[in-house]
Order: structure tokens, then sequence, then C-alpha cells
């Protein structure tokens, strides 16, 4: 009995205090604003008509390049950071090249559907490095 008393006892006791987890709280909940702030701002980016290369002057040497990285990614389905379920096979359904730096991407294999953002890298004989930078499910 005073074995079980003592045990009971034990289970109340936390080296974690309310202070703790309030500054862990307030710091987790400062985050997510900035990251969603973040979301925001990407949002009106991709939907910028204005940095879609489908839209720039075909002459242009913005163009040709984002024609490149685009396919460069298209054909890069490793890049994608999931793995297809229940025999799917992973796909871009839709890829915009924003900028010099940056690719909005959408992806599926028909049961899971995800969007990305791409930061990517030019390097020698026109190869490219792709990182994720965020992922939206």
């Amino acid at each position: 009995m005073l074995l079980m008393c003592i045990g009971l006892a034990g289970c109340g006791r936390s080296d974690i205090k309310d202070t703790d987890i309030a500054v862990q709280y307030n710091e987790l909940k400062d985050e997510n604003v900035r990251l969603y702030d973040s979301i925001a701002s990407l949002n009106i980016l991709i939907n910028s008509t204005a940095s879609y290369p489908e839209l720039l002057d075909n002459s242009s040497d913005n163009y040709e390049e984002f024609r490149r990285v685009r396919a460069a990614l298209l054909n890069s389905p490793q890049s994608i950071p999931d793995t297809a379920v229940l025999g799917g096979k992973m796909h871009f359904d839709d890829i915009k090249v924003l900028d010099e730096n940056w690719i909005y991407a959408s992806y599926n294999d028909g049961h899971v559907h995800n969007q990305v953002i791409f930061w990517y890298e030019k390097g020698k004989n026109n190869t490219y490095t792709f990182r994720v930078v965020l992922k939206y499910e």
C-alpha cells in the first residue's frame, strides 16, 4: 500500500513548468502566424499573372529559360516529396515558374493531391537542382 501511494504521488510531478509551456505555446503561435503570412505572400505571387512564363513575350530570355526549368522539373518526378499510394504514380499536374529561383507545382497520384514551392538553382550543363521549401497538403 505504501509503494502504491508513493507511486501515485510521483505521477503528478513534472519537470516542465507552466511558464515554460506558456512560452513554448506563444513561440509556436508566433511561428504559425509567420507561416500563414508567408503562404499568403506566396499565394499572391502564384496568382500574379505577370510572373507566368506562358504570358511573357516569346522572344524574351526569361521565357526560354523558364521553359527549360519547367521541363526539367516535369522530367524529375523524383523531386515530388511524397510517394504514391494504392498503386498510383506521382506526377506533376501544374508547374508555374514564379521567377529566377522559385517554382510552384501541384502533383497527384490519383489519390493524393498536394502543392509545393520549390527553390531551384541552375548548375553546369543546364542542369537544375530543386529543393522543397514549402509543402501544402
